[in-house]
């Protein structure tokens, strides 16, 4: 069991991503937690990376519906939703993974370890977590603003941070 209770994001904490469904075709320096993964580049952390929240990266997808190129870095733990269907290849050194249904399957290769995966009982509640993420983000919004932060909009997407006391900015 992942100790989630500290963190003020809670289970969402521990990811660099994390929603519903994710779909990119570009390389992902960090690990993510879905329900539906629409294809990738490759997902990991560097292995010289120094902030992670974890001992190794995690990663969770509880439906795949195209092919990812590999994961990155050392000491992983894939886990998989009760619905994904695989099995080993290549003596382990790969996982076929079923892209397809139980009446007609799809099996692709994916080079991934198979002693890395670990198959849940049940699936990862990642709209209830959202919506634990959305209550809090509401009672957080109507906390003060910390006394000497001077807040201005630069564009649309971003905000800048006047950090006086401190003579820094930040970008958010």
């Amino acid at each position: 069991m992942l100790k989630t209770h500290k963190n003020p994001l809670g289970m969402a904490g521990i990811f660099h991503i994390f929603g519903n469904e994710v779909d990119s075709s570009s390389h992902m320096a960090g690990n993510v937690a879905t329900d539906k993964l629409n294809g990738a580049g490759d997902f990991g952390t560097d292995d010289s990376a120094t902030s992670n929240v974890t001992t190794g990266d995690i990663q969770y997808f509880g439906k795949i519906t195209k092919h990812f190129n590999q994961f990155d870095g050392n000491n992983r733990a894939v886990v998989f939703g009760p619905d994904i269907e695989y099995r080993p290849c290549d003596h382990g050194s790969h996982t076929e993974i079923n892209l397809g249904t139980a009446e007609k399957p799809n099996w692709q290769s994916f080079n991934i370890k198979y002693d890395e995966i670990i198959q849940a009982d049940e699936k990862l509640d990642i709209q209830g977590e959202l919506d634990k993420l959305s209550e809090k983000s509401k009672d957080w919004a109507n906390h003060q603003q910390t006394e000497g932060l001077v807040s201005r909009p630069v564009k649309l997407i971003y905000q800048m941070l006047n950090l006086k006391k401190t003579n820094r900015f930040m970008l958010m």
